[in-house]
């Protein structure tokens, strides 16, 4: 029975680009009834099969469904088996395909092979494959081809499930059996009949002689693919994504068999073979941006003679196009990219990463010596709109912050002793920040009990009506008031979430919320709901802290509170819009009063109160009565919540600022910004994509699951450069000029290899736009577990970038290395101006360019301010014309980028008012964008940008070419990377500076880290550590006043030196050239130290 068993690496799931074969099916085990399939378990075990279950599969059809109620740990897998047997014989050297639909309750592993029914029970050679099984109905497919004849009677799926892993009940969908037919050579015809801008047919069999289009029938054109690519944009001059062209190719095959092609399309395709569909990305779209034939590689079936290939491609927002022919690699073999230490990958000290007191790394005095936070009483707004303190209203404080979770099970801070925290504060402190944003503070709250499985529903656990009744963890309530005392004694203050989960303080699990019936959604509408999160937040802000010895309401380290994170409204859920119908509708009865009126208002006779359609985006995009009056409703829905969180945080008596509504840059949502004191604003850039079925590219390691979730899934992350995005500018534009802005959570993801961009980049426009605060999404402040786990997406102490970008940002944005602009651009908003025409848009992207040139922020007077706000006189006032459409998903927000041709004029306006000197070197052709106080210059084509200020030099670069900032000259940079000087001394600038520190950042991954190919899309493996720092050649020269050689060392993450390299001073320049592949440790850190006074230099 041993020869049975023979775990291997799975590859052969159909990933989310599905395909399907043609009908060469040899059996199917179905279970109506069973016949031919058996089960069995060893008495170890105790499991059981039921046929006769309501559940179905996709497609409807009766599954088996397989109770294992317990398992002996430790068993073989095929002390438990299900099944399907096969008398028709397998021949020698054909390849044959098991597939069946599978779920289950609980994930787990099962081992699966083909064999002999009967002993000796001998394997197919190949057969022996293991299937991570999911929660999710999942297509597992397997292949193996026959080494021999085999007539006797076969066991073709032999599930074995003893090494489950875990209870469960799972579900299988029928069993089949087909021959995979032989490869045949690709033989695809020249010339493709192309249909654009058409509705699909309903036949892609055959090629028809016109098809439906907008404004009719549409005839065909004859195209050939010019070194196999097609460009259907060329001929329709650009457009809407989403347009349609259908590619038909009628070719000849000598017989029966499979072909294998590459393809590629901007951005999405769907092929059919003979009619049938066989593959698609209409779920992912292309994936990646490299539009060649290796990007999606698939076999598919032909039969002898004549055969048509149809591909219907969609086009994306930048353009459409189809790409075919011969691949250089086979669909399972993508030629993986693997991380590995080496030449170009350098290991970081994993030993030297909690920064140190006293180094060059260490922050904590960065502004002078910080007295405890709320010395100086709360924080409030100033008369011209920025963050002050009672005590101190003419001097203006800016914040630096990251994003805290201490419910994240795997910071185990619910193991934390009070050195632990004291040490995690100290840390905070040294690393820059004087600001932390407490989030999901409920989940930490409640304790680690709310991972305890079975997850539980809202429904299972319920809604505790009273502080008392919600389960508190005690210890870790000490531990978080214990944190608060020790960020409040080293002057950090918190920026505090009062709910962040949809399941508020129970102990239902989130996931397990659906968005309906979610507090998110709830709190709108629902008295029970709001009576929880009133008496729990009330318990959290007044109840008195024994180490502050005072209350949370009460204390001025408490900067600002929001009520729930993220509760804009998800438009695209369509699920949670139904909840809003019965308030819509009682909204149109009070304005309207009669079916009669409304059928008037929307011109529309057949409408009443009784059939009003669920509010939709579509809707709110008709610009029409029925879309004002959706708009207006959802509107004052959010306005009636924001007075209400208002009132109620006043009732509990907490009197400090509040913000609310902060993911969306919507022009739907100013209305109900303009009732905050302040403004909070979320923005990413690469924000990562996770639900991608997984194609099992590899076998995913303990740490895919701990970090990233479900090894059913594969993450893709962008790799674009941000400096010609949206990702600062849409924010910029959403501030209000009266009021402070916040930026409460933002990254440049990780695995981005562009994310060094971020510290230079958002840093110096932050400080450039006056901005209030920068809260980095990521625990990025290192601790003792931070060198436990490699690093996953968004920012994290682990990631070197992340960590130099934010020591750029300390310098650039908190100690304000660049200077602020000098004028102010306001854009003033009314209702009548953005509605009902622009709902569900951002101010144009055109206009919010502008944030690289000066000062930049809307105005709306419609509405008055829950607190009071500041005042601004602008040096320009712009009435915005033009609009950009966002893309809203679950995680993030992303604003047109699209190069706008009003651009160039409002330029011109800029230069007449003044804004602009007559010598700023701006050029809308090129692409280039220099700041008012000339210290910012962006270069949106190269992709490049430049930061000169007496503290700070730096600069963003593309490729190996010289760059000469003024007192800093790169001649030399041989990888992407962000460079930067700064002095480390209190006053003084870089050019007289004895103690600078210079930040090199290139890309940092992990050890094993794997992709699907080259241009890092597509995560398939997270690796491991120790980190890995990209390596490069930089060549330095840097003006000096000083005339002693310094010492120049690497520093370790915790900012303790390492080796020293090797530097020349000569004629007031220091020249530093640097391989970083000859270093001991990869770093982006090097400390400038040069002797105190002024020796002669040797000669």
């Amino acid at each position: 029975m041993n020869k049975l068993f023979c775990k291997c690496l799975f590859l052969g799931v159909v990933s989310s680009s599905s395909i399907v074969f043609g009908d060469s099916s040899l059996a199917t085990w179905e279970y109506d009834p069973p016949e031919n399939v058996r089960f069995s378990a060893s008495k170890h075990h105790s499991a059981e099969i039921f046929y006769n279950s309501e559940v179905r599969t996709p497609a409807g059809e009766k599954v088996a469904m397989i109770e294992l109620e317990s398992l002996n740990f430790g068993a073989v897998p095929w002390e438990i088996q299900f099944s399907a047997d096969y008398k028709g014989g397998l021949e020698v050297g054909k390849t044959y395909e098991v597939s069946f639909f599978c779920r289950a309750t609980e994930g787990g592993v099962l081992d699966i092979c083909a064999g002999l029914r009967n002993n000796p029970y001998t394997v197919v050679p190949g057969s022996t494959k293991e299937f991570q099984v999911s929660e999710d109905w999942k297509k597992y497919s397997f292949q193996f081809k026959t080494d021999r004849d085999y007539a006797e009677e076969m066991t073709v799926s032999r599930v074995m499930l003893a090494s489950y892993g875990q209870p469960s009940t799972l579900y299988f969908g029928p069993i089949r059996l087909r021959e995979v037919p032989p490869m045949v050579p690709l033989a695809l015809s020249d010339d493709w009949v192309v249909f654009k801008n058409v509705s699909p047919p309903e036949d892609f069999a055959r090629i028809p002689s016109e098809m439906k289009g907008p404004s009719g029938s549409v005839t065909p054109f004859l195209v050939g693919g010019v070194d196999g690519e097609i460009d259907l944009e060329s001929a329709s001059g650009g457009g809407e994504s989403g347009r349609v062209a259908i590619l038909f190719n009628e070719f000849e095959s000598s017989g029966v068999g499979t072909m294998r092609v590459g393809m590629a399309a901007d951005w999405w395709m769907q092929v059919f073979m003979n009619g049938k569909p066989i593959y698609d990305t209409l779920g992912t779209g292309n994936v990646s941006q490299d539009f060649s034939v290796n990007d999606h590689v698939f076999d598919f079936p032909v039969q002898k003679g004549n055969n048509v290939l149809a591909v219907k491609v969609k086009s994306g927002s930048k353009g459409w196009r189809f790409v075919y022919g011969e691949p250089s690699r086979a669909p399972l073999d993508p030629g993986l990219l693997v991380i590995r230490p080496g030449k170009r990958w350098k290991p970081l000290n994993m030993d030297a990463y909690i920064v140190k007191s006293g180094t060059a790394l260490d922050f904590a005095n960065l502004m002078g010596k910080p007295e405890p936070a709320g010395s100086y009483g709360r924080l409030i707004v100033s008369e011209e709109g920025r963050l002050v303190f009672e005590q101190r209203p003419d001097h203006p404080v800016r914040f630096l912050a990251f994003n805290n979770s201490l419910s994240w099970w795997r910071k185990n801070a619910h193991t934390w002793t009070k050195q632990d925290i004291e040490n995690y504060a100290d840390a905070i402190a040294r690393q820059g920040y004087n600001m932390v944003r407490l989030h999901h503070v409920e989940r930490f709250l409640l304790g680690f009990k709310i991972h305890d499985r079975p997850h539980k529903t809202l429904l299972e656990t319920g809604i505790p009506e009273s502080a008392e009744e919600i389960d508190f963890d005690f210890e870790n309530y000490d531990r978080f008031e214990y944190l608060i005392f020790c960020l409040k004694e080293r002057g950090i203050y918190i920026n505090l979430d009062l709910m962040a989960a949809n399941s508020g303080y129970t102990l239902a699990y989130t996931s397990k919320v659906d968005s309906r019936r979610s507090f998110r959604t709830q709190l709108l509408f629902n008295s029970e709901y709001r009576k929880h999160w009133k008496n729990a937040v009330e318990y959290l802000l007044t109840r008195e802290n024994q180490y502050t010895g005072t209350s949370l309401k009460s204390d001025p380290m408490v900067a600002l509170v929001e009520p729930f994170n993220e509760q804009d409204l998800r438009l695209y859920d369509k699920n949670m819009l139904k909840e809003f119908t019965p308030f819509f509708v009682e909204f149109l009865r009070e304005k309207y009063g009669n079916d009669q009126d409304l059928q008037k208002a929307w011109s529309d006779p057949s409408i009443t109160f009784a059939n009003v359609p669920v509010i939709s985006e579509d809707l709110l995009r008709k610009g029409d009565a029925r879309s004002e009056d959706a708009g207006s409703f959802l509107i004052e829905t959010m306005s009636d919540m924001t007075k209400w969180y208002f009132e109620t945080l006043r009732g509990i008596g907490y009197n400090g600022l509040i913000s609310q509504w902060d993911m969306i840059m919507r022009t739907m949502e100013v209305p109900v910004r303009a009732l905050m004191p302040v403004i909070a604003q979320h923005s990413y850039f690469s924000h990562p994509s996770k639900g991608i079925p997984t194609k099992n590219l590899v076998e995913k390691s303990p740490n895919w699951r701990f970090k990233l979730g479900s090894p059913q899934y594969d993450i893709m992350v962008r790799q674009e450069s941000s400096l010609n995005s949206s990702y600062f500018r849409a924010a910029a534009a959403a501030r209000f000029l009266d009021r402070p802005f916040l930026v409460t959570e933002y990254s440049h993801s990780a695995y981005n290899k562009f994310r060094h961009e971020r510290g230079l980049y958002f840093g110096s426009y932050a400080s450039f736009q006056g901005w209030d605060c920068l809260t980095v999404h990521g625990d990025t402040t290192a601790v003792r577990d931070t060198v436990y786990e490699p690093l996953a997406l968004f920012e994290s102490a682990i990631d070197p970038i992340s960590r130099a970008s934010e020591t750029v940002a300390a310098l650039a944005f908190r100690r304000g290395d660049v200077e602020e602009s000098k004028q102010t651009i306001e854009f003033p908003l009314t209702w009548d101006l953005m509605f009902p025409k622009h709902f569900l848009a951002a101010i144009g992207d055109g206009y919010a360019k502008l944030s690289m040139l000066a000062k930049i922020g809307v105005s709306y007077s419609e509405v008055e301010p829950l607190m009071a706000v500041g005042k601004v006189t602008p040096t320009l006032k712009m009435m915005p014309n033009h609009f950009s459409p966002l893309k809203v998903t679950t995680w993030y927000v992303k604003a047109s980028s699209a190069d706008e041709g009003y651009f160039d004029g409002l330029i011109e306006e800029l230069r007449d008012a003044g804004v602009l000197a007559s010598d700023n070197r701006t050029s809308f052709e090129e692409r280039v964008f220099e700041s008012d106080t000339k210290e910012i210059v962006l270069d949106a084509k190269k992709e490049t940008m430049s930061v000169v200020s007496p503290r700070l030099e730096g600069a963003i670069l593309k490729e190996n070419s010289p760059v000469d900032l003024g007192n800093l000259k790169i001649e030399e940079c041989s990888r992407p990377a962000s460079v930067v000087v700064g002095t480390l001394e209190s006053e003084g600038d870089i050019l007289n500076s004895s103690h600078l520190l210079l930040v090199f950042a290139t890309n940092a991954l992990n050890d094993g880290m794997t992709f699907e190919r080259s241009n890092m899309l597509l995560l398939a493996e997270i690796g491991d550590l120790p980190i890995l720092m990209e390596t490069a050649k930089v060549s330095l020269r840097l003006k000096t006043s000083q005339t002693v050689k310094p010492v120049v060392y690497a520093l370790n993450m915790d900012g303790t030196r390492g080796e020293t390299v090797p530097c020349e001073l000569k004629a007031g320049e220091l020249t530093l050239q640097m391989d970083t592949e000859s270093l001991e440790y990869g770093t982006p850190y090097f400390e400038i130290v040069y002797p105190d006074g002024s020796l002669p230099e040797k000669k």
